[in-house]
């Protein structure tokens, strides 16, 4: 699945392209589109979690999410005492580095132990 910023280039190639070939009635609509999609994602940028719902949609806990603003590496866009966090300064989780494994590969490995053991 495209992300939403690859999605905005696409269109707004995909009205250049149209523009150039002469369809500038759908060229336009993918223009209204990419600025539509545009301020969309601006907003959604903008909006302001608390730590609670930022550590929900980062994966951090709210714990390390507070030490951050604490340490000032996020902004607090909040009050004292109240901090809260602009979705687009969010840290992103590393998926793939060390750290505990996903559960999904956790649950396949217990199950495959049990059906070795189950077989000896």
């Amino acid at each position: 699945m495209d992300s939403p910023s690859s999605l905005l280039t696409a269109w707004r190639e995909r009205a250049a392209h149209l523009q150039q070939f002469g369809d500038p009635n759908t060229a336009r609509l993918w223009q209204i589109a990419a600025a539509e999609l545009e301020r969309a994602l601006a907003t959604v940028a903008d909006e302001t979690l608390s730590l609670v719902e930022a550590a929900r949609v980062s994966g951090f806990t709210a714990d390390y999410l507070g030490h951050l603003i604490k340490t000032k590496k996020i902004k607090n866009v909040g009050r004292p005492g109240a901090p809260r966090i602009r979705r687009a300064d969010l840290p992103q989780k590393n998926s793939h580095g060390p750290g505990r494994p996903a559960r999904r590969d956790r649950i396949r490995r217990i199950a495959h132990s049990y059906k070795e053991q189950s077989h000896d």
